[in-house]
């Protein structure tokens, strides 16, 4: 008994004397990691400084290259920093703090972005060939600015732990023998800006064990492999663009018009499923997002076209970086249009907005993309909506044997009739440009046998909304 007393003491001496070395171990580990973010936090000042100058550089460097969309700087953030701290193990590694802010890889990430994934290889030979010179490290610097140094001897591009690959080169910022700091360089393309902020946020930063993580993985190389394929395509498509010599190409500003579709449609039901839990049919949704968006099209030169297209790309790869708000409350009825049909419409849709999930989504979407206020997003829609269809009634109506004077009287009245019945049901379906030429062809039927101002008088337009039930509740059923 004494025997057996004496092992219960010395098991139970051990336990506590394990669970004391855990206690200090953890005490240590987290002041070890404390003091090295107040180290860092310290020299803040230094640390975004050379962020700005790194991006400046860069920016310079690629000033006149068109595969260039963008330069980003960033500076990592505490909670970062304190994650990387205790899953590198620094607090093993480093002799002191003092090592952790010069074995610290990427405190600051210059990330260069560009249109497709091809150009990625172009962008870092390019690279290769303006650092030419080596210091006694083994980093490579350019004649334009030494304190910028890049490792070009590590092999490019470089596979990720998602067996992936990337184009990402270990930096080094040289004020002076006493200032320096690590950094890293990235080179993406578009597809790969966006998949890899969706893949960083689903899988790497998500702290929970999920026991269906094999399928999101698997479901996260399905659209991997999308995105190479969207890449082609775009990439096939912005390369005829370039070399169109008129932009009245119609096949040609469809099939980039489809794909930017699909961009959204597909970016923005990966971020329906991951925060909602659950999907829905939004393709007339993304049909109208990018009918808006390419609204200003049919009137630009090729130069003005060329960059209304290159700014359209910048938006939409902006979706992967940008939040948005499923179900926000939006209040518009304050506008005023200054006239009977913009503002009817405009109440009639500002007062969908917090009941109607396709219209707060699609609004939703548009105030993502844009970088203007809501207010003013809002009042360009409305405008976009009835002008796209005041346009299509007025090429029917020209054709028509009246003066210029009945014209716009005819044009005012089935403008105003056509909204009236949109109105009705506020159905997004029916704001495509589609359903606009539809209404187009209802018109033209309507107006053909019009030839003077009697003709006019004559008209039915109870039988012209019984037009619009009978078509566009064909479409609907098709659906």
């Amino acid at each position: 008994m004494l025997f057996f007393n004496a092992c219960e003491k010395l098991k139970y001496g051990k336990i506590i004397v394990a669970i004391k070395r855990r206690i200090k171990m953890r005490a240590g580990i987290f002041q070890f990691m404390n003091d090295a973010v107040k180290l860092i936090n310290s020299r803040n000042k230094f640390i975004n400084f050379v962020a700005e100058e790194a991006k400046e550089f860069f920016s310079k460097v690629f000033e006149t290259n068109e595969d260039v969309i963008n330069i980003n700087a960033r500076v990592k953030k505490e909670d970062s920093i304190k994650e990387k701290i205790l899953k590198q193990n620094y607090y093993i590694k480093c002799k002191d703090v003092e090592d952790v802010f010069s074995l610290f890889p990427d405190l600051i990430g210059v990330r260069i972005e560009c249109r497709f994934n091809e150009n990625e290889k172009d962008l870092y030979e390019y690279l290769k060939r303006l650092f030419y010179y080596k210091d006694e490290n083994g980093y490579y610097y350019s004649k334009y600015d030494m304190r910028i140094r890049l490792n070009l001897d590590q092999p490019q591009p470089q596979k990720q732990k998602n067996g992936f690959e990337i184009y990402k080169i270990d930096a080094i910022f040289v004020e002076n023998e006493e200032m320096k700091i690590n950094f890293e360089v990235q080179i993406k393309s578009m597809v790969n800006v966006f998949w890899g902020e969706v893949d960083h946020s689903i899988l790497y930063k998500n702290s929970n064990y999920v026991m269906t993580e094999d399928l999101i993985r698997d479901v996260m190389y399905s659209i991997k492999n999308n995105l190479t394929i969207i890449d082609k395509q775009l990439n096939s498509v912005y390369k005829k663009m370039m070399t169109v010599e008129s932009n009245e190409d119609d096949a040609t500003r469809q099939q980039f018009k489809s794909i930017i579709t699909k961009m959204i449609h597909d970016g923005y039901m990966l971020k329906l499923k991951y925060n909602l839990g659950f999907v829905i049919d939004m393709r007339n949704i993304a049909n109208v997002v990018s009918d808006y968006l390419f609204s200003v099209m049919d009137v630009l030169e090729k130069k003005q076209y060329e960059e209304r297209l290159i700014d359209i790309l910048n938006k939409v790869n902006a979706i992967s970086n940008k939040p948005i708000s499923f179900g926000e409350l939006y209040d518009f009825s304050d506008m005023e249009f200054g006239d009977y049909i913009h503002t009817s419409f405009a109440q009639g849709l500002n007062s969908r907005l917090d009941k109607d999930f396709n219209w707060n989504f699609c609004l939703s979407i548009l105030f993502a993309i844009d970088d203007r206020e809501n207010d003013e997003i809002f009042m360009d829609f409305v405008y976009y909506v009835i002008y796209s269809i005041r346009r299509i009634i007025e090429k029917e109506i020209s054709n028509c044997n009246i003066n210029q004077t009945y014209q716009d009287i005819l044009t005012d009245k089935l403008v105003k009739e056509s909204i009236k019945y949109l109105s009705e049901s506020y159905n997004i379906n029916n704001f495509s440009q589609n359903s606009f030429e539809i209404i187009g062809e209802i018109v033209e039927d309507f107006v053909e046998d019009v030839e003077s101002v009697e003709d006019i008088e004559k008209l039915d337009f109870l039988a012209l909304r019984n037009k619009f039930l009978e078509k566009f509740e064909g479409i609907k059923n098709e659906d």
